[in-house]
């Protein structure tokens, strides 16, 4: 079986969203997805279930996705923007053309604490000069490759 990360507002229960990237070279679940769902349809699915919680008492969130990664952390950046805490949203992805939520992200009422990391365009993340300054009460999360996670810890621990 199967889990995705939920990608929309947790306080908007009437729909849910998920990001699925479709791996040609996988063994079909995401292209089968792909195939036979479309933006829109209804489907009968289990209940929710959390097993990334978000810490909301934290002074300062840094939440880091890197590529299809970033979709859980949409949902905690909806979270945190409605709780009224403090937060960034750090995107890493190779080129906009294998970005998704791009023109959602653009268009959050929180797109001013999204920071994009297009490496093809030469802007890729530096976590230790983004988590430099830590201060206890801040609070990192991290969801992506493997590469991609080892570079974020290396950051944070770098930043104390």
């Amino acid at each position: 079986l199967r889990q995705y990360s939920m990608s929309g507002n947790p306080a908007d229960r009437s729909h849910y969203q998920i990001g699925v990237l479709r791996e040609e070279a996988g063994r079909g679940g995401s292209k089968l997805l792909h195939r036979i769902f479309s933006e829109g349809r209804r489907i009968f699915i289990s209940r929710p279930i959390n097993h990334f919680p978000l810490e909301e008492a934290a002074t300062k969130t840094f939440l880091m996705g890197g590529g299809i990664g970033v979709t859980p952390m949409i949902a905690m950046a909806h979270r945190l923007h409605a709780l009224g805490r403090a937060f960034e949203l750090h995107y890493s992805i190779r080129s906009r053309d294998q970005g998704g939520y791009l023109e959602d992200l653009a268009q959050v009422p929180w797109a001013k604490h999204v920071h994009l990391h297009i490496s093809a365009e030469g802007t890729r993340a530096q976590f230790d000069e983004i988590l430099s300054g830590y201060q206890p009460g801040w609070n990192v999360y991290t969801c992506g490759a493997g590469p991609y996670m080892d570079a974020v810890m290396a950051g944070a621990e770098a930043s104390g």
